[in-house]
């Protein structure tokens, strides 16, 4: 375990390994923790749908995805499956309108807000009595996963499917499609194998990896 420090001196603990490529595999580390950023706006990635895809980041190359969607308890799990640091300052969190990024609703990552190499960031939805759309600060109340997260005002829709994207400005640099009614209550949607496959039903593995 180790100390690790997010954005606005918010002191929290978490653990993360690194993984030993930038590739292939699974995302290494079962915490989730983003950490004490020099950096400053967030990466530019470039553009994939339904993917992660390669970004390179004020803190050097990396690779954030989106890799677990909740739909029917509202939370999303980030992992960066790169091995260094990816700097999320700036980057933006958004559901779908239409097959589009809703920008209204959508949150924005602080300046100093950064994922460690193998380390998971979760996001908890429909916070709507909670923040507003726009930049966030981290939260320390995660349920059901672990801390520091985020909070987001948007649902994530079951009935009607929906999609996630994280954006820098305009460009995707990971998305994620959860088909209606995807997964049944007690279910999640993962990517299997964790942090590099396609979305599958599986068991929830909020701020740890996905199984099969």
């Amino acid at each position: 375990m180790r100390a690790l420090l997010l954005g606005l001196g918010l002191m929290v603990v978490g653990c993360s390994e690194s993984r030993s490529d930038t590739g292939g595999g699974g995302a290494g580390g079962d915490g989730g923790a983003p950490v004490t950023s020099s950096g400053g706006a967030g990466g530019s990635g470039e553009t994939s749908s339904g993917g992660g895809g390669s970004s390179s980041s004020a803190m050097g190359k990396a690779e954030v995805v989106i890799n677990e969607i909740d739909a029917n308890n509202d939370w999303i799990e980030l992992v960066n499956v790169g091995e260094e640091s990816f700097d999320l300052a700036g980057l933006l969190l958004a559901d779908s309108d239409a097959g589009d990024p809703k920008l209204d609703t959508a949150i924005e990552f602080p300046e100093g807000a950064t994922l460690a190499g193998g380390a998971r960031l979760f996001i908890l939805a429909k916070q709507d009595n909670a923040v507003e759309p726009g930049v966030q600060d981290p939260q320390t109340v995660c349920e059901p996963g672990a801390s520091p997260c985020f909070y987001a005002p948007f649902g994530i829709s079951d009935a009607d499917g929906d999609e996630i994207f994280l954006l820098d400005g305009d460009r995707i640099i990971s998305s994620g499609v959860y088909e209606p009614a995807a997964a049944a209550d007690g279910e999640s949607w993962c990517r299997l194998p964790d942090g590099t496959g396609d979305f599958a039903v599986c068991a929830p593995t909020p701020s740890a990896p996905n199984a099969e």
